[in-house]
């Protein structure tokens, strides 16, 4: 069978993101490790947005 996986410009930069990790392979890409890139992620970008305020 052939299957066709359609994505938008998020999947490239996730692509961007992870490349130079061993996410870079999309073999190593498991549901829970994408989850923990992008949680870790987001916590990053919200704690960076807090420290402005302070």
């Amino acid at each position: 069978m052939d299957y066709q996986v359609r994505c938008g410009p998020s999947t490239g930069a996730f692509d961007q993101a992870v490349a130079g990790t061993e996410l870079e392979s999309w073999h190593a890409r498991t549901v829970e490790a994408v989850a923990d890139v992008l949680m870790e992620g987001a916590a990053a970008h919200i704690t960076a947005r807090l420290a402005t305020f302070g």
